[in-house]
């Protein structure tokens, strides 16, 4: 078997599979990822945002946008 590209890494996969997000905490600069049964989003029209508890101070922090 000869590989013509390269797919995602088994972490990536998981990752996708569980709907893992990442989030920064504006309070205290936490970052962290969270699975889709531990983050909440709010939806309207056009955007959907997406929000979890923070581990380190118990605020709510945002999902990371990729840059």
């Amino acid at each position: 078997m000869k590989i013509i590209k390269q797919g995602k890494s088994k972490e990536e996969i998981e990752a996708i599979l569980k709907n893992e997000k990442q989030f920064e905490c504006a309070t205290c600069g936490c970052i962290f990822s969270a699975n889709d049964d531990e983050y909440r989003y709010d939806q309207d029209y056009i955007y959907t945002t997406c929000y979890c508890k923070c581990p380190n101070c118990g605020r709510n922090a945002y999902q990371l946008k990729e840059r």
